[in-house]
């Protein structure tokens, strides 16, 4: 037992034992610099091959998606071998079907849903990830309500491991496997990601049956068990159809039956039914050479607006966030756009919402405030899922009376609990101190998305830094980066890092401050390779590269910048002050003369005074 005082890896103190199995136990253990609660596996020896161990958890770190808990770390400590892993609050799937509080279908598609979204995420890595372990125990609801995928069962190559099943919910082709292995035989059938999507359906017949899925003979197809026609039935059937071959074939394509399901409905039908004898007759009575023609040619342009829609919001979830709030502006401002918008307002609303998003992605809240509220005045402000983004633009931007207001209507129109939890965290900045906000941080312990939600990391990580605590900003902008991996926390993990090897610049280590401002050169040098770079960024890496005596790399850097940001006052006065300081003043007068034109009429901020004065010191 190794309850007590000890830590492991100096860092992780073992609260209990919460489970046990073949290969390991299962501790809960607190994060004694993070003040979190996390989750130690602790492989059991003889069960591993410690290379190929490492590597697995090294796949399973880069993860980032809503429904599954976060790896951190894999950590040796002496003969012994961990993985660390984010702790997630709730009861389980399984605990749920016990107690037979079953709970009604929309929540129960919901469910579904979000685990379907899951697989397509692990599906589409590389190597392809398979859980192979999906039943019941392995579901967490959270006290939100949603679920969490644990428990993954894979080898490196992102094969199923298929040694071993759960009675029940593992598919045919698994326990074929399985059988032929203990047997000592090579295998003559193959486990693919199909074998996930069976295991989602066997699970999810079980919750709605309350029936053990057979693994033995087919099961009595939930739509004839039920003695109904509803379609989300019908795709848990078809997910549960014993030859992979005739089972949904992908991940990706159930999501899409799921998101299109109502295209399978006899409602639908029959409107389709309708619509076609609309047309139908609409041909015998009038010229069919016309009709067509016409038809055709909206037809034609029907295809092109959806493709052009479409594109926005798959660029945004791409991460591609430039692009989207480009050709978002461009399709919403387009004139071949507004008879579509006209006859369906929601669709505008939404494009105007997701420009907005991709604009706060980007950290250009002007544009985030502006068409937001475009979006709420098209949509009547109706939709509140995006009035967090909208309400923290605004206070981003100093206009906290606007921001309350909005608050209010998002109140008003359902803003759920957690976003209105990060903007009341968000207020206290400006007149709480660091303690108080970690203090409000850790009460939110029993919400595990706000407790793993980045922003809320991260507007802890700017307390810590408001006080100087800039080693424990790094650790808040670390946790946040290993949630999201978005480039937006990339950027504020880079800026943390500056700050730790400025504040061990002004206390003589040298060395210690070399480490971290080539760490942090790192990280903005991978947001211009994701082509995400800030005027900023290229600043910041411009003065790592002068602090690491890379001087040419630095003066790459200024060409890049000077290229994309022409008229940017700060990108010509870092220039002008570089070529000044390596001895090349002609240069220099030159930059800071297109800087001087550049400056803003009121200078307020105490970068920009610095421009100035460095402006008019090489010019005089």
């Amino acid at each position: 037992m190794i309850y007590g005082s000890n830590l492991i890896d100096n860092k992780y103190q073992i609260i209990r034992e919460i489970g046990a199995g073949g290969t390991g136990v299962v501790y809960l253990a607190f994060h004694t610099t993070l003040r979190k609660y996390v989750v130690l596996k602790k492989i059991k020896n003889g069960t591993f091959n410690e290379d190929m161990l490492r590597k697995e958890a090294d796949l399973l770190k880069n993860l980032h998606h809503t429904y599954l808990p976060t790896v951190y770390d894999y950590i040796a400590v002496g003969q012994d071998v961990y993985t660390v892993i984010d702790y997630i609050e709730g009861s389980s799937m399984e605990d749920i079907i016990t107690s037979g509080q079953i709970p009604d279908m929309p929540t129960i598609k919901r469910w579904f849903t979000q685990l379907a979204e899951v697989l397509e995420y692990l599906h589409s890595r590389t190597p392809q990830i398979i859980h192979s372990d999906i039943k019941p125990a392995n579901i967490l609801i959270t006290p939100d309500n949603n679920v969490c995928l644990i428990d993954f069962n894979i080898s490196l190559d992102g094969s199923a491991d298929v040694s071993g099943f759960s009675r029940y919910y593992a598919s045919p082709e698994q326990i074929r496997c399985a059988y032929f292995i203990r047997m000592g035989a090579v295998p003559d059938c193959k486990v693919d990601a199909r074998t996930d999507i069976y295991s989602l359906g066997a699970t999810f017949y079980h919750l709605l049956s309350g029936y053990f899925p057979s693994d033995e003979s087919p099961n009595l197809p939930l739509t004839q068990l039920f003695q109904t026609n509803d379609v989300f039935m019908d795709i848990v059937d078809r997910c549960m159809i014993t030859d992979p071959e005739s089972r949904v074939q992908s991940s990706a394509a159930l999501v899409r039956l799921l998101r299109n399901s109502y295209k399978l409905s006899k409602n639908y039908k029959i409107l389709n039914f309708v619509r076609w004898m609309s047309v139908t007759l609409g041909a015998v009575l009038v010229c069919a050479g016309i009709v067509m023609c016409v038809y055709g040619g909206q037809l034609k342009n029907t295809d092109s607006f959806k493709k052009n829609y479409d594109e926005v919001f798959t660029l945004y979830k791409e991460g591609k966030y430039e692009e989207a709030f480009e050709k978002g502006r461009s399709l919403i401002n387009s004139s071949g756009s507004k008879e579509y918008f006209k006859e369906n307002k929601s669709l505008k609303a939404d494009l105007f919402h997701i420009i907005a998003s991709s604009g706060y992605e980007r950290e250009n809240y002007e544009d985030a405030a502006d068409y937001h509220k475009k979006g709420f005045d098209t949509d009547g402000g109706k939709n509140a899922n995006y009035y967090y983004e909208y309400v923290s633009s605004l206070l981003k931007l100093g206009r906290k009376a606007e921001a309350l207001q909005a608050l209010n209507d998002g109140e008003r129109y359902g803003m759920q609990h957690l976003q209105q939890s990060l903007i009341e965290m968000e207020l206290m900045l400006d007149d709480h101190n660091c303690d108080e906000i970690l203090a409000f941080y850790e009460q939110q312990s029993s919400d595990s998305s706000f407790k793993n939600h980045p922003d809320a990391l991260i507007m802890c990580a700017d307390a810590c830094t408001k006080e100087k605590r800039f080693t424990q900003a790094l650790e808040y902008c670390r946790y946040a980066y290993d949630l999201s991996g978005s480039n937006r926390v990339l950027r504020k993990l880079g800026e943390a890092c500056v700050d730790v090897s400025n504040a061990y610049i002004d206390s003589g280590d040298d060395q210690q401050a070399e480490n971290y401002c080539r760490e942090a050169a790192t990280y903005f040098e991978s947001l211009m390779d994701n082509n995400y770079s800030l005027c900023s960024d290229h600043i910041n890496l411009l003065r790592c590269y002068e602090r690491l005596g890379k001087n040419q790399e630095a003066e790459a850097v200024i060409t890049q910048m000077i290229k994309e940001y022409p008229n940017d006052h700060r990108a010509l006065a870092e220039a002008a002050i570089f070529y000044n300081r390596t001895s090349r003043s002609q240069t220099a007068a030159e930059y800071a003369e297109k800087a001087k034109k550049c400056m803003p009429a009121n200078i307020t901020s105490e970068i920009d005074r610095y421009y100035q004065s460095s402006i008019d010191e090489i010019l005089n």
